[in-house]
């Protein structure tokens, strides 16, 4: 039997290594079936990463890391310009009429290379979150709104605010426009219901459905649940100091990527908490209270069964790693699609969530303390992580899904 070609095209510059991984971990597990080819296209600091895999790899540029980040922190986002969209356009339409793939499977910031595909009868596959999809409700003021108007929505009765969800939809559809652009000038129908131009052929969640479900989605959405790759690196060596600590411990995670850094603020809230902590950044302290622990980029997964509670931004990795061990979260986002994250976990009853407008020393600390204190967020937490811990594994899911998906589209085109 003829083996399928299959591109992948992770995009992670500074997004978060979860970004990168679970394209190469579903690449390795459509490698194990025997049944396909595979080469997969990044940026040069993916190379050796790839190569170890056992993988091809083609150097690809990408969207820079600040681009996303600028854009991240705006009102009204602006990622694609034209020249970017022309730019990257050409790209992506050169890679994959050389390579010639049946599959594609992208990450985030390849939205060209799936408007290609489809303009070239490729089965483009999209590995997404339901937090940023276009059928997640956002009934909520983000974090990256100004705070002259986060202050006025605030100040508004709940029948407008719920009027929220749909400005925030047009907002982030701006994005996309240049997108738009685009399909038309290949003779591609849009479609508004995807911020990216066209909807993928197949959309695999990653994420549970026993956190995030939606009200509605297409027939092409499939939940393959939260691929988590484990750091597996020693544990710290203050582990069993913590471990052996008295007071109740808290785990203060600012991800992976090193950015928005708070670890004076956090410094500052909790030196004379009555807690430990374990603090977990790419931002060095220069000092740090006796109280607590790390203050370097550690194993993450290793103190986590220790501690009570967690205080994160809302990243797929620490929300899951949190969750899938049980532990309550307080959730602090950066930008709209953490902030969606945290408001679902509140809404669940699996954590809280502060506003920017509440992140003072006092509300941190009470609400830190509250998580402690009151047991339905232990109990909510421990019903989580127990489906979590029971679905399937994500890879063998979103293979079985991968294949079926093909064959509808092969024979569709036939």
């Amino acid at each position: 039997m003829e083996k399928q070609k299959v591109l992948g095209l992770p995009y992670s510059g500074n997004l978060g290594t979860s970004h990168l991984v679970r394209v190469l971990a579903i690449c390795e597990g459509l490698k194990n079936t025997g049944e396909h080819d595979i080469t997969i296209a990044g940026e040069n600091h993916h190379e050796g990463l790839i190569r170890n895999q056992g993988f091809e790899f083609i150097y690809t540029p990408g969207v820079k890391p600040e681009l996303i980040s600028k854009s991240m922190s705006t009102f009204i986002p602006r990622l694609y310009t034209p020249k970017m969209v022309e730019y990257f356009s050409k790209i992506e339409e050169e890679l994959l009429k050389t390579q010639k793939p049946d599959i594609i499977i992208r990450d985030n910031f390849r939205d060209l290379a799936g408007i290609h595909a489809k303009k070239q009868g490729i089965f483009d596959v999209f590995l997404g979150q339901v937090n940023v999809c276009p059928f997640f409700e956002f009934d909520f003021i983000p974090p990256n709104v100004p705070s002259i108007i986060a202050n006025f929505f605030e100040r508004l009765p709940e029948s407008i605010l719920n009027r929220i969800g749909s400005l925030e939809k047009n907002i982030r559809r701006s994005t996309s426009k240049n997108l738009y652009t685009e399909c038309r000038n290949l003779g591609l129908g849009v479609n508004e219901r995807s911020y990216e131009g066209v909807a993928p052929d197949l959309t695999l969640l990653c994420d549970s459905e026993s956190v995030f479900k939606l009200k509605e989605k297409p027939e092409s959405y499939k939940y393959m649940g939260p691929l988590l790759i484990p750091n597996n690196g020693a544990a710290p060596d203050w582990i069993l100091d913590f471990k052996n600590d008295n007071q109740k411990k808290v785990l203060i995670s600012e991800g992976s990527t090193g950015k928005y850094s708070k670890s004076d603020f956090f410094i500052k809230t909790f030196k004379d908490s009555g807690l430990a902590v374990a603090l977990h950044t790419k931002n060095i302290p220069k000092e740090m209270p006796e109280n607590f622990y790390g203050g370097n980029y550690f194993n993450f997964n290793s103190v986590l069964p220790l501690v009570d509670a967690v205080v994160i931004q809302g990243g797929l990795g620490s929300t899951y790693f949190s969750l899938k061990a049980g532990k309550p979260i307080l959730g602090m986002a950066n930008h709209l699609e953490q902030a969606a994250t945290c408001i679902t976990l509140e809404r669940l009853s699996a954590g809280l969530s502060l506003s920017k407008s509440q992140r003072n020393p006092q509300t941190l600390r009470e609400q830190v303390y509250r998580l402690l204190i009151d047991p339905k967020f232990k109990k909510v937490t421990k019903r989580i992580s127990e489906q979590i811990n029971a679905e399937p594994d994500p890879i063998e899911t979103a293979v079985k899904y991968i294949k079926k998906g093909f064959e509808s589209f092969r024979h569709g085109k036939n």
